[in-house]
């Protein structure tokens, strides 16, 4: 009997893939149905997580919708740091629609800095794979605040990082919280990478609400960032995770012998309270 998982155990991270990879039309699935290879997969290793999934597409010649019935695959992963080989169990995941995906899974917490490779396979067909490396542990740092010509900077730097996507700015109010997309916009710098946060044309918008809800004394109460720390090459076209870009095949993949994109890579927060010095710059009511 194949084992099943269920769809709240699944990474958190993996849903971006599922369902993205879940948006194609039928002009690009026959794209790719017309090719040679054996197999898209879409796939995130998180060294958070203590269970790795990846989504498995069998590619055949006659398009038909996937069927809740094991597929002709076997997928295997490999730490390519330490030689140790492991083989993934198939699932089937239902969704709202009423349509089926199969996700393979495996039990293991990847290290970081560790690289790994995914192979699927079936008789008769070249094998898919893509390789990944994990990104090490990076420790978000808030920077001195920065002022050039009257306008207020926050530089954020998260250490050791090789990439960060879906970058987020969130400030928490007495007007209320206000949440702010960096998506991809970083700067290289020696110790990782560096966000700067507009915060000067942030607080723009925070204070205009208060305007409008007659609300005089306004207060910053506390920030946070959120980003995604993952390996160099998980860059979508254009900066931006556009799922119809994202599913056309070859447009963002890494597979040698197929379809799609194994990545690695995890969340992470960093709060702080902005300094009074900080709040009064801006204008908002010190604490």
């Amino acid at each position: 009997m194949r084992n099943r998982i269920q769809t709240y155990q699944l990474p958190v991270m993996l849903w971006l893939l599922i369902l993205v990879s879940a948006t194609g039309c039928e002009d690009d699935l026959t794209a790719v149905k017309l090719s040679d290879n054996a197999f898209t997969l879409y796939g995130i290793i998180n060294p958070l997580e203590d269970i790795q999934a990846v989504r498995v597409y069998q590619i055949d010649e006659i398009l038909t919708p996937i069927k809740p019935d094991p597929i002709d695959a076997t997928v295997r992963s490999t730490d390519l740091d330490t030689g140790k080989s492991v083989e993934w169990q198939d699932s089937v995941v239902s969704f709202p629609d009423g349509k089926f995906g199969h996700v393979f899974w495996a039990p293991f917490k990847p290290e970081h800095g560790h690289r790994f490779r995914i192979e699927v396979e079936r008789p008769g067909a070249a094998v898919a794979s893509a390789t990944t490396t994990v990104p090490p542990e990076s420790v978000g740092e808030v920077l001195p605040y920065e002022v050039n010509g009257g306008l207020v900077t926050q530089p954020i730097l998260w250490h050791d990082a090789p990439n960060l996507i879906n970058i987020r700015v969130r400030y928490y109010t007495n007007v209320g919280r206000f949440d702010y997309d960096y998506n991809i916009a970083q700067e290289d710098v020696s110790e990782g990478k560096k966000v700067v946060i507009q915060i000067y044309d942030d607080t723009l918008i925070i204070f205009r609400r208060a305007i409008f809800d007659g609300i005089q004394d306004v207060i910053l109460d506390r920030m946070d960032m959120r980003v995604v720390v993952t390996d160099e090459d998980w860059t979508p076209p254009g900066g931006v995770f556009d799922p119809h870009v994202f599913s056309v095949p070859g447009t963002f993949s890494n597979v040698d012998n197929g379809f799609g994109f194994l990545g690695s890579g995890y969340p992470a927060i960093l709060e702080w309270r902005p300094s009074n010095d900080l709040r009064k710059e801006l204008g908002f009511v010190e604490q």
